[in-house]
């Protein structure tokens, strides 16, 4: 059947799918194979999930193809899955389900639109997939001229509402890059949960954690466990590696604590230690939301979070980084009562908070607000800007 004009978008992109999942059935090296497919799963064929589940897939469901509808998104959610808990040797599972799914696509699902979906309805979806950015393609080592053109920092933001997804921050991590076989640099790594998880969950082969704690840099040095990892004292301005010497970089809500004035030059020390193509994972928490609202009674880090996204800004406005991704998510906190909060965020070795009782009274009357018998639970706004190392 001759493809109407409204889902053309979708069929083009259809192209690059077999193209991707005959990248994969050719490959040599399973690893090198499994790194590509993860950053073009997140470069095309997300940005292409999104695109039918804002579009096609509501109006197919709103004309009574619920079956269709349902077995299309199980089909995106096993590819989704897959890609952030499997690894090399998934490869060709892989490429067996995208293009069983997109022939599935191209023989039922757009033949079932063409003939059910009125008129006004097609022409809703072209004027959606019109707005919508060509997917790009990140492989690394690509020349930079082969690609589309990335996002400037003009489409960055540093808050968008209506964006927020709710998934845990190490999901979400999975899905965004492939840690597997790679050199990983994080910057600010605090007691050092998030190391934990990228060594045993996501198979980084080897991880640097600093820390400017003192304190939380001693107990770092105990953990015995974690053969992969090393902990090293120092910040993200003076970084003591030479060139090229990590795959990724990750600071996980660490940018808004550099000084200021050192902003820059943390990025450009950053920039300095990756490889040609090397990633930037940075995610940063949202000035936004009751969870802020709380935490700015007992620190107001406006100014600084603004900081940190400027910085991001610059970096990506000077060339030295582009914009891969932006995500915005939420993750739920939960305190089971007010001891437990205060130790997570009054009674830390990293900052002098010298609250005054009448400070801490104010700050405890707004936390037992949203009490409830199981405690309190806040969704924790953040935003990750994946950006990629440019020469």
């Amino acid at each position: 059947m001759k493809r109407c004009s409204a889902l053309r978008r979708l069929s083009v992109d259809h192209h690059r799918g077999l193209v991707i999942a005959l990248r994969a059935r050719r490959a040599q090296d399973a690893v090198a194979a499994w790194h590509e497919l993860g950053q073009r799963f997140a470069d095309e064929l997300e940005p292409h999930f999104a695109l039918e589940e804002a579009g096609v897939l509501p109006a197919l469901e709103a004309a009574g193809e619920t079956r269709l509808v349902e077995r299309i998104c199980d089909e995106h959610g096993a590819m989704r899955a897959l890609i952030a808990q499997g690894g090399p040797d998934d490869l060709l599972t892989f490429a067996d389900l995208l293009e069983a799914h997109i022939r599935f696509e191209e023989a039922s699902l757009f033949a079932a639109a063409q003939q059910i979906l009125p008129t006004a309805v097609l022409d809703e979806l072209q004027a959606l997939h019109d707005k919508a950015p060509a997917p790009g393609c990140a492989v690394p080592g690509a020349h930079h001229a082969a690609r589309p053109a990335p996002p400037s920092e003009a489409s960055m933001q540093i808050n968008d509402p209506a964006a927020y997804r709710r998934v845990e921050a190490i999901d979400l991590m999975a899905e965004l890059v492939d840690l597997r076989g790679r050199r990983v640099l994080e910057l600010g790594c605090g007691a050092a949960h998030l190391t934990r998880a990228m060594a045993t969950r996501l198979g980084a082969a080897r991880i640097t954690a600093t820390e400017v704690d003192r304190r939380q840099h001693a107990c770092n040095l105990t953990i015995t466990d974690l053969p992969q990892v090393s902990f090293r004292y120092g910040g993200a301005e003076a970084i003591a590696d030479p060139a090229a010497s990590y795959d990724l970089v990750v600071m996980l809500k660490s940018l808004h604590h550099v000084q200021i004035d050192h902003m820059d030059r943390a990025l450009a020390e950053i920039h300095r230690v990756l490889v040609p193509d090397g990633l930037l994972y940075v995610c940063e928490p949202v000035y936004w939301g009751d969870f802020n609202a709380l935490l700015r009674l007992i620190e107001d880090e406006q100014e600084v979070r603004q900081a940190a996204f400027e910085a991001l800004r610059r970096a990506v406005a000077s060339g030295r980084f582009e914009l891969v991704r932006e995500v915005f998510f939420e993750s739920e906190g939960v305190y089971p009562d007010w001891a437990s909060f205060a130790a997570r965020f009054i009674d830390v070795t990293f900052v002098e908070r010298r609250l005054d009782d009448t400070r801490i009274d104010t700050v405890r009357a707004a936390f037992e607000q949203h009490l409830t018998p199981e405690g309190v639970r806040l969704w924790k706004p953040h935003r990750v800007d994946l950006l990629r190392r440019v020469e």
